[in-house]
């Protein structure tokens, strides 16, 4: 039977194009990027002999390479196909490695004809423009997928040497207790309070800075409220019965469960991973401080459902970026390591932001005497059989102690 060589349909304003393959099956679509459909069939004919749809040594890297990571591309249907979750951000991400350093390198070239060489020269070329190694080591992760698909499918005999490039690791800088103390002495914070309360609140419980800048009120849960706000929302409730028991805490905890991804602006109703889904314990002055944010927020924004909430809008939190702007002002004024003064491109190289936070409450704790397994559970890195252990594990009363000493 004779098919045709291609059929074309339109997503949208554009038409797309799904090339016949020689076993009769068809190709992913591809966009023509054309809104007229004369214009869509001349593209795909142009493609057509050029190699399109063909599984020869004549085809190149675009073809599979162009809509590769797609929502609706190869690489992400076989992640729902293995049950494997990969948000679209994460392809957003490798949809621009591929269009910023893969596709205008290998694009041109015939899939079958690219060699461990021309992958040397590749990392060579992405050295040459100062990209770090993690960035050269994910476009290797991003065509290692490509030629493992490509491999599979027939498009190409063998797969070339994908070794990835060797990182210098660089030692991310923890401050010392007496450092991360010396930031909050006095309420100089320019009258931010929010990024004020958002750094210590990070400091004492190990929390992503997406998991703090989703949370309501409702996620800050007293000993005479947990039950009552188990009942009421399924995700407290699962997390209530199965980690705590449905036993009632002896002190005010904070229910993590859901993020605000900050590349999107929107709330995410799950956390990074589903370990990352926990109580954690604040001490009584904690509360307050999350309490005098609330009659700031009453003022400013009362329609605001968060806690660190956007001074002009009612949909989303803060930008997190401005804590961390604040945090670096102030590790710039007030910490000194061999008289050496950390500006903000200081601390830059030396990893520190945010996310350090997480890093020196792991140190905090161990400093304490506490074991692993339990950091790992405040900082959201259990595993599920620590989880299920969690009332057993966790010593509210113990980690309460150390949090007052720091916020002292």
């Amino acid at each position: 039977m004779n098919y045709a060589p291609y059929t074309l349909f339109k997503r949208g304003k554009k038409y797309y194009v799904r090339f016949r393959k020689p076993d009769g099956s068809r190709s992913n679509p591809v966009s023509s990027g054309q809104t007229n459909e004369r214009a869509a069939k001349s593209w795909a004919q142009e493609q057509l002999e050029a190699g399109a749809g063909k599984v020869t040594k004549r085809s190149r890297f675009r073809h599979l390479g162009h809509d590769f990571f797609d929502i609706q591309g190869p690489y992400h249907q076989e992640c729902l196909a293995n049950f494997r979750r990969i948000s679209e951000r994460q392809l957003r991400s490798k949809q621009l490695l591929m269009k910023n350093h893969i596709l205008p390198y290998f694009g041109e070239m015939q899939l079958e004809e690219i060699i461990t060489a021309d992958i040397s020269k590749f990392k060579h070329t992405l050295m040459q423009k100062n990209l770090t190694g993690n960035t050269i080591n994910k476009c290797i992760s991003c065509l290692k997928a490509i030629f493992e698909y490509a491999e599979e499918n027939g498009y190409i005999n063998r797969i070339p040497n994908l070794k990835r490039a060797s990182i210098q690791d660089r030692t991310r800088t923890v401050l010392t207790r007496r450092q991360a103390k010396s930031l909050f002495r006095d309420d100089d914070w320019d009258g931010n309070v929010r990024a004020r309360t958002m750094n210590r609140l990070a400091m004492i419980t190990g929390m992503r800075a997406s998991e703090i800048l989703a949370l309501t009120y409702d996620d800050i849960l007293s000993p005479e409220r947990i039950e009552a706000r188990a009942l009421a929302n399924p995700d407290i409730q699962q997390m209530y019965h199965r980690m705590l028991g449905g036993q009632i805490p002896d002190c005010t905890v904070i229910a993590i469960y859901k993020a605000w991804d900050q590349q999107d602006n929107r709330l995410n109703d799950h956390t990074k991973t589903d370990s990352s889904r926990r109580f954690v314990p604040i001490p009584d002055s904690m509360v307050k401080e999350l309490a005098d944010i609330k009659r700031f927020r009453d003022k400013l924004q009362p329609d605001s459902p968060f806690i660190f909430f956007a001074e002009f809008s009612t949909h989303k939190p803060m930008e997190g970026r401005l804590a961390l702007r604040e945090m670096r002002r102030k590790i710039e004024e007030k910490v000194r390591i061999n008289d050496e003064v950390l500006t903000v491109e200081k601390q830059k190289e030396r990893l520190l932001d945010f996310h350090s936070w997480r890093h020196f409450l792991n140190t905090q704790m161990i400093e304490h005497g506490f074991a692993e397994v339990i950091t790992d559970l405040m900082t959201g890195h259990a595993t599920k059989s620590m989880t299920q252990n969690y009332t057993r594990l966790m010593n509210f009363t113990e980690i309460i102690t150390m949090q007052e000493a720091l916020l002292r």
